[in-house]
């Protein structure tokens, strides 16, 4: 009875911080996050701990509620995830940016301003991956989740992607990695 209870209570407080982060996924992009309120706990701060990696091997209590939450977006590397650390910065054509699991921001100087067109080609291998491109702070592409998993050689592109006019000279490039994963791709510059 008492693991009954234990695992609704678990649960209904999965069900909460994921409430809670839509709804914080509903404001502003320059709004704060609000702060957890008098006496709770940091769940999500607790799940994306090694403590919720570790449970969730063992397939206790705490790592099947992580793994929910990764499951529906919400955990340590859906899309209202973080990215890990800053953005690195390359420049178009100059290397390729590859990684492994989590969200991973890098800035592509491009060497000119919008309006401009670019050439992305990616690699997503089996675990399938998505890369978002944004300019000037809007979204301007999105692969989707793609990797050969889904089907062989869907995780294999290379896309044309249009900026608008405006007075950025780079994009922010986003890649959402799934779990056990590898992925790379290349900004070409401009033509």
């Amino acid at each position: 009875m008492t693991d009954k209870r234990f695992r609704v209570g678990a649960a209904v407080a999965a069900m909460s911080v994921a409430a809670g982060v839509c709804a914080l996924a509903g404001a502003p992009a320059t709004a704060a996050p609000a702060p957890n309120p008098p006496g709770s706990s940091d769940i999500v701060g607790a799940l994306n701990s090694g403590s919720a990696q570790a449970d969730r091997a063992t397939g206790g209590a705490l790592g099947q509620i992580a793994g929910l939450l990764d499951q529906i977006g919400l955990g340590s590397s859906g899309p209202l995830a973080g990215p890990s650390g800053p953005p690195q910065v390359q420049q178009c054509n100059a290397s390729t940016q590859s990684g492994e699991d989590g969200i991973t921001d890098t800035i592509h100087k491009l060497g000119r301003r919008g309006p401009a067109t670019f050439q992305l080609s990616y690699e997503t291998y089996d675990v399938p991956d998505r890369i978002v491109v944004s300019y000037q702070g809007r979204q301007v592409y999105d692969t989707g989740y793609v990797g050969d998993a889904n089907r062989a050689g869907q995780g294999t592109g290379s896309v044309r992607v249009s900026i608008p006019a405006g007075t950025a000279d780079s994009v922010l490039v986003r890649v959402y990695g799934g779990t056990d994963t590898r992925w790379d791709y290349t900004v070409s510059c401009p033509s």
